[in-house]
């Protein structure tokens, strides 16, 4: 299988030195994607280390997260709210336990339908269905004890009031879309579903083939070409069907004049999220082009698994990660910083400590005395800085 673009930022120094880290492998038994990746936020009741916190969320399970003495309350924020079909943790912690909440004040646990153990990887079915009441944008993973290698959220994005899914290039653009397969059995209002982004249940919101195991092709022109840089598809609810319906072998093509077709992407006998087990769910997977280029006709081509297929949305997408800005952590001193959306956190594990805080101007922006285990919370303007301890020659560039 095919790894999706994958973009985290771990962040260490020595003096003014800032490294990146990019992952783009896949491990086994967890995804490439999922909804972490739109994390605006990343809070923690017993603060860690930067690279402590990376290994809940890298898709690596060589990795591990360990939990602090006394436990630990993760808290994530999304960019948008999401509808949760379920939820993936590999985890020896005890007591381990998700919670949602529509504001981040109060909290309900997430109720688990049915559970699948993929090689002590376990998928937890969500007892939401399909009502969009439960889409929230905050979850918090409760953990005693023990380390957890990974946690994964999955679901279905609900952004607004009049449009569940983000706005991508068809929106963006517009375009033509032709759909052909074998058969001519078609159920649901329109062919077209699948480019509306909207989400529920019902004949309004789905596109169901009968293909008789036979492919179906999607294709989408533009009304100008366009650099597609990751696509996603979104399955629709199949409940307690006994045979899932969601796609699991495609190809992507792309064409300038519809005649000559480059491949761009093949994914074989994909397994999505919660399309096994006894309660199906609707699950969004976002997947990136290797080798993008400019085309002005696009074109899916989805093997048939069953009688039938399913399919909620397809979306394209020009850029290869959305707006969504994770808090920045780091470490220093003793002092553990964290910032994003025009705030910056800074909380001392270890002694009371003074810190001072410039613009790259050297001028004086802040400065206080920061007490052992209280957090101080400061706005600023959106730029960079220096911050830098009392009696210290290390310091670290900090972007709200």
């Amino acid at each position: 299988m095919k790894t999706n673009y994958l973009k985290k930022g771990v962040f260490t120094f020595t003096c003014f030195c800032i490294i990146f880290l990019f992952v783009t492998e896949v491990h086994s038994q967890v995804y490439d994607f999922d909804f972490t990746e739109y994390k605006v936020k990343v809070t923690e009741s017993n603060p860690t280390s930067a690279s402590n916190l990376n290994a809940l969320f890298d898709n690596n399970l060589s990795t591990a997260y360990s939990v602090p003495a006394g436990g630990q309350k993760v808290i994530v924020e999304l960019q948008y709210p999401i509808l949760l079909s379920g939820y993936c943790i590999k985890s020896s912690a005890v007591g381990a336990s998700v919670e949602w909440s529509a504001t981040g004040a109060t909290w309900n646990p997430v109720v688990i339908e049915e559970s699948i153990d993929h090689s002590g990887t376990y998928y937890h079915t969500a007892d939401f269905a399909m009502d969009k009441a439960f889409a929230c944008k905050y979850y918090r993973l409760s953990l005693n004890s023990g380390t957890v290698s990974e946690w994964q959220l999955f679901g279905v994005p609900v952004i607004s009031a009049e449009y569940d899914f983000p706005e991508d290039l068809i929106a963006k653009i517009g375009g033509t879309p032709t759909l052909t397969w074998g058969n001519t059995t078609f159920l649901g209002d329109s062919q077209e579903n699948i480019f509306n982004r909207k989400f529920g249940n019902g004949n309004e919101y789905r596109a169901t083939y009968k293909v008789d195991s036979a492919p179906i092709e999607v294709k989408y022109a533009f009304k100008s070409a366009q650099t597609v840089m990751r696509y996603s598809i979104s399955t629709y609810n199949t409940g307690t069907l006994h045979v899932t319906r969601s796609p699991k072998t495609w190809k992507l093509h792309g064409s300038n004049d519809g005649k000559s077709w480059t491949e761009l992407d093949t994914r074989t006998e994909f397994l999505f999220p919660f399309s096994e087990g006894t309660y199906k769910r609707s699950v969004t997977m976002e997947f990136m082009i290797n080798k993008p280029a400019s085309y002005s006709t696009y074109r899916f081509t989805i093997e048939g698994q069953h009688v039938y297929l399913d399919l909620l949305e397809i979306q394209m997408f020009g850029d290869l990660i959305n707006t969504a800005i994770p808090t920045v952590r780091y470490e220093m001193n003793g002092i553990n910083i964290s910032a994003g959306n025009g705030t910056m956190t800074l909380s001392s594990e270890s002694e009371d400590i003074y810190y001072v805080v410039y613009n790259t101007g050297g001028s004086l922006v802040y400065a206080d005395y920061l007490k052992k285990d209280v957090s101080s919370t400061i706005s600023l303007p959106a730029g960079l800085y220096v911050v830098k301890t009392k009696d210290s020659s290390k310091k670290v560039f900090i972007f709200p």
